[in-house]
């Protein structure tokens, strides 16, 4: 059942980091924007953002991030995203989602061992295939490696999208930390413009140094 329940997320994971809801689907959670507007939790309990130091803390899923840019700060457009920093002038963008599962807390799965019970394959083409049915998206080049973000097993993918506006075309580079923590996944995600990651690489790839990993607050 485990095995089933987080083959299914893997299946909706980057359609929900495009702002496409999970709908009528009992395996799923509600997203976090949703528990706070129908007032299952207390978005001030949980969730605290220092403005002096630009340092946003979640409680909840036990994760923080400190935006040292000057990058505009708000929480994305997708149903699922919980924080995002942007760059509009370079249109460089970073940003944290969440998915819960419905399944028991206490059956933890880290993403290393979800990816051995699919195999790296699998995982690199659902990952490729549902990313491609994004309108005016292709995807070029997914690769991904087991990792460890502060010292918690993780997942770093990355790769291109081709994306078409009329008769223009600019490709982006995209790249995404994943990590499975009690029911939930979080996927942190840079994306730029492939020849502005290009010239600027080293100093982008440091934004995921800001990440910092929490305990978790118990229900």
């Amino acid at each position: 059942m485990k095995r089933v329940i987080y083959f299914l997320f893997i299946s909706f994971f980057f359609g929900c980091n495009y702002n496409k809801d999970v709908k009528d689907n009992k395996v799923f959670n509600k997203s976090y924007k949703k528990q706070i507007s129908s007032e299952d939790i207390d978005k001030n309990e949980i969730e605290y953002f220092d403005d002096s130091t630009r340092l946003y803390s979640n409680f909840k899923y036990g994760i923080s991030f400190k935006e040292t840019r000057g990058w505009e700060i708000d929480y994305g457009v997708g149903q699922y995203d919980i924080y995002r920093s942007s760059q509009k002038d370079s249109a460089y963008t970073f940003s944290i989602n969440v998915i819960e599962v419905n399944v028991d807390p206490d059956e933890d799965m880290d993403i290393h061992k979800f990816v051995d019970i699919v195999g790296i394959e699998a995982y690199n083409s659902q990952l490729t295939n549902t990313m491609s049915k994004i309108a005016n998206t292709e995807v070029i080049g997914l690769s991904s490696q087991k990792i460890y973000l502060r010292n918690y097993p993780a997942m770093r993918v990355v790769f291109s999208r081709n994306v078409k506006e009329g008769n223009d075309e600019i490709i982006f580079t995209n790249i995404f930390y994943q990590l499975m923590r009690k029911n939930f996944t979080i996927t942190c995600g840079f994306s730029a413009p492939q020849f502005f990651y290009e010239k600027n690489k080293q100093d982008l790839n440091d934004i995921f140094r800001n990440i910092q990993l929490l305990n978790i607050n118990k229900p």
